[in-house]
């Protein structure tokens, strides 16, 4: 946002704008454009994250490689042997890990196959350190413009 509002101010002052009816609708013109593109993304994704992430609990027990899954509908205990693979669904610039110029770019959520056939959702806002936990064996990375969880 200080970009935008020093690129409009910059825009102003340079093009000598001193109609004040072209100044407010410039504005506004410039903070709809701005809302669409990264405001929307950033709540949706926000309240999408918040919805899965409400009641699940993760942890890992390093002593004994113990990953736990607790949520509302249902516990599951299981081990790094217990994982068929890991798809860790990231934005493109998380993904080729440039510079994040979008607010929402570290939003990611990771799907933990497990070889009994289920699958966990685990949100960013849950545990973001899966790529930390999990062997890299078992990850394999996705890029998702905005990772909404399905």
């Amino acid at each position: 946002m200080q970009v935008t509002g020093l690129l409009l101010s910059g825009l102003i002052i340079f093009k000598r704008i001193n109609n004040f009816s072209l100044i407010v609708r410039i504005t506004v013109l410039v903070l709809i454009v701005w809302s669409i593109l990264y405001l929307f993304p950033l709540f949706l994704l926000y309240f999408n994250h918040r919805f899965y992430s409400k009641s699940i609990v993760f942890t890992f027990e390093e002593a004994n490689d113990n990953l736990s899954y607790h949520s509302s509908k249902k516990d599951i205990i299981f081990t790094m042997d217990d994982i068929e693979k890991v798809e860790l669904y990231l934005t493109p610039n998380a993904y080729k890990k440039f510079i994040d110029w979008q607010y929402f770019g570290k939003y990611h959520y990771s799907k933990i196959y497990i070889k009994t056939g289920e699958i966990i959702y685990i949100s960013c806002l849950v545990c973001d350190e899966i790529e930390d936990i999990i062997p890299e064996k078992f990850i394999k990375k996705k890029k998702k413009y905005i990772p909404i969880i399905e």
